[in-house]
């Protein structure tokens, strides 16, 4: 991890004490890259880096090799919190994709590699890789982990007859190579390859998925048939106790106060059919009340109470009248 822009890379060796190779090649890709030297190296003092040859290499390159302190992890937690943030997004790739922990190595790389395309506060909601090459990258050929992909099988090794591709898992992508190599699991040969000539299908991951999950949540459970149990305890009708009335006329035998009346209690008649009960539907309630007609205007009777009204003919006569207040 480069401290200033924060860009990740994460290398894959087998074996421990391949670390000092593999430092080797980041050092040379680094500073090929970057244009600068690496000054110092600062780890959290694993055996892997304190080998005898690990140490004799850092001197004669003259980096400076820091160790932090053990149990102080803060010291360190530039390093720490990224390789948090790796974890993280493996576990949640592995866990999405309903698989085992087989190809978890290429998980964390495939978290690193979305990691240095994502923006960031730190660098102006620039991307990481964006502060170290001083380019936008692209993010166009990131799919789903795991996906189905058909990846083409070149002519040399196969004939005219043969298919044209084989179905393989996408597992990553190669950092080196940019974004046009991906790394997909071949389960034929049960070996991963590097292939540019690849067709991803996230939908075929999905449909998978769903028929998984369909398959273990749907759970047989069976019932045991009680219907038959049922239909004995109906047909089988046990004839009920007889039942002694009290004497009448004592009050101690009759505590319940009935007055001395019998009580006859029936067995049902289970070999009656049931009657079908009609039920009668009510007609639809109406209104009895009868419509009011809508007065017209009479236009004769406005007529004729024009002409009952005295209507005075001159000025003078209606100054003199006795209503000449009003006008």
């Amino acid at each position: 991890m480069y401290e200033k822009s924060g860009r990740i890379a994460v290398t894959l060796p087998q074996r421990k004490d391949q670390a000092l190779q593999a430092f080797q090649a980041y050092q040379a890709w680094a500073e090929q890259e970057a244009r600068r030297r690496i000054e110092a190296l600062r780890i959290d003092g694993g055996g892997e880096y304190a080998s005898h040859n690990f140490q004799r290499y850092l001197k004669s390159a003259g980096i400076v090799h820091c160790v932090s302190p053990p149990y102080t992890s803060s010291q360190n937690g530039f390093a720490e919190r990224a390789n948090r943030t790796l974890m993280e997004g493996a576990h949640c790739m592995i866990a999405d994709s309903k698989h085992n922990n087989e190809f978890w190595g290429y998980a964390v790389a495939t978290a690193a590699h979305i990691h240095n395309r994502l923006p960031s506060r730190s660098h102006e909601d620039r991307s990481l890789l964006q502060h170290w090459t001083g380019t936008v990258p692209s993010i166009g050929h990131l799919r789903v982990f795991r996906s189905v992909t058909y990846t083409l099988v070149p002519p040399q090794k196969r004939s005219k007859l043969d298919r044209r591709s084989t179905k393989c898992i996408l597992v990553g992508y190669d950092e080196n190579s940019g974004s046009k190599v991906s790394h997909v699991y071949n389960p034929t040969l049960q070996r991963i390859v590097s292939s540019r000539d690849v067709i991803i299908d996230e939908k075929g991951w999905i449909a998978e998925n769903q028929n998984t999950s369909s398959a273990l949540d749907e759970i047989e459970i069976t019932l045991p048939d009680v219907s038959k149990h049922d239909e004995m305890e109906v047909n089988e009708a046990r004839p009920l106790e007889h039942i002694t009335p009290p004497a009448s006329g004592s009050a101690d035998s009759d505590p319940e106060g009935f007055c001395g009346e019998t009580i006859v209690v029936r067995p049902p008649n289970l070999g009656a059919q049931p009657r079908e009960q009609e039920v009668s539907i009510p007609a639809p309630r109406r209104s009895q009340r009868q419509p009011k007609r809508g007065q017209k205007f009479n236009w004769g009777l406005v007529q004729a109470m024009l002409a009952s009204m005295e209507e005075h003919q001159t000025l003078k006569a209606a100054l003199e009248s006795e209503d000449s207040a009003h006008w």
